[in-house]
């Protein structure tokens, strides 16, 4: 899986391994089903202090649409953990539904359909 991260703003620069260390240690389990995973930071307010820190992480496969999630909030840390768990949270669900249409589509073509109860 190749980790990019991408930022316009100097405060976050320094958090550059960090970042890239977590988005690894928390896509581990299924970074064998992803191609590249993109970490971008941008300060929505500027200088100004508040909710303004954005980051947004993409994560893209060959045989899935990709998943883009992003999350704000007071500090770089938890815009960016937040993000993250949401990202995962949505691929391993995005996963599971392709997994599940894969096999419901191999027990037709078997012939091993049930009938559904009709209502």
């Amino acid at each position: 899986m190749q980790l990019m991260f991408k930022s316009r703003v100097r405060d976050a620069q320094p958090l550059r391994p960090w970042a890239l260390a977590r988005v690894s240690f928390v896509l581990r389990r299924l970074a064998w089903r992803a191609q590249t995973a993109t970490v971008r930071l941008e300060d929505v307010d500027g200088p100004r202090h508040g909710l303004d820190k954005r980051c947004s992480v993409a994560i893209q496969s060959g045989d899935t649409p990709p998943v883009l999630v992003s999350a704000t909030a007071r500090d770089w840390t938890t815009a960016l953990n937040i993000a993250l768990a949401r990202a995962a949270q949505t691929w391993k669900r995005l996963l599971q539904r392709q997994r599940d249409s894969r096999r419901r589509a191999r027990s037709f073509a078997r012939g091993q359909a049930t009938a559904l109860p009709r209502a």
